[in-house]
């Protein structure tokens, strides 16, 4: 019983981190003007807000480093 206590402490502590980025990317992405297909030139990461709060919850580890190293400077970029 003590296991089963411990995994569900620690994926309650993990969705209480995940959740909230997902859903300040989710509004950062709106902000910028994010779509699908807004970028053909980084097509790896041309997700609409949706689909960066997806693959965020998803994906955390990858999705996280992804957007503020590639999606968000290239959408500010365009924004100039």
């Amino acid at each position: 019983m003590e296991d089963n206590t411990t995994d569900l402490i620690l994926f309650v502590v993990a969705m209480a981190v995940i959740i909230p980025f997902a859903i300040w990317i989710m509004r950062d992405a709106k902000k910028l003007g994010m779509r699908k297909g807004g970028l053909p030139e980084v097509s790896f990461v041309d997700f609409g807000p949706g689909g960066w709060a997806t693959c965020t919850i998803l994906l955390f580890a990858v999705a996280v480093p992804l957007y503020f190293a590639v999606a968000r400077p290239a959408y500010q970029r365009r924004a100039r």
